[in-house]
């Protein structure tokens, strides 16, 4: 019955002149019509949440994803500040290089380093980390040295 006088009353609305067609759809969006635009605002108000959904998902990910990195980052923070300070006390005599891996998958007795003869590296020059001296060179290349740690069998 409401839907059959909305229709008759749209149909009315329709067939009104344009100057008395604006006052009447006014009034009627405003009295019983209203229920219905405020359930279709509502409506846009949802889709706009479920499109947004995927954005805000995305971000609140990265952000997470940033935040678990964080820990991380002050880990190697904290390590290079050390290094600094290293090289600080250090003054003079030290070529900085970078511990790449050792010979085998498991090989924690031998390194890599990203020094070799071209920046100053000689053999049996020391291994120094912010702990203190860990090893000793014992190949050198041009680019690059092979160096024993510590933890080697034969430097006990």
């Amino acid at each position: 019955m409401v839907l059959a006088g909305a229709a008759i009353l749209a149909l009315v609305a329709r067939g009104l002149p344009d100057n008395l067609r604006d006052p009447v759809a006014s009034s009627m969006r405003r009295t019983f019509l209203s229920p219905l635009v405020m359930l279709q605002e509502r409506a846009e108000a949802s889709r706009r949440s479920l499109l947004l959904d995927n954005a805000r998902t995305a971000i609140r990910d990265s952000v997470a994803l940033r935040a678990m990195t964080v820990n991380a980052l002050e880990t190697e923070n904290n390590r290079l500040r050390e290094l600094v300070g290293l090289g600080a006390r250090l003054r003079w005599g030290f070529v900085p290089a970078e511990a790449i891996h050792g010979r085998g998958v498991r090989d924690v007795t031998t390194m890599t380093l990203t020094a070799g003869s071209n920046a100053g590296v000689t053999r049996l020059s020391p291994v120094v980390s912010p702990e203190g001296v860990v090893g000793v060179v014992t190949t050198v290349d041009p680019t690059m040295s092979e160096a024993m740690i510590w933890t080697h069998p034969t430097s006990a």
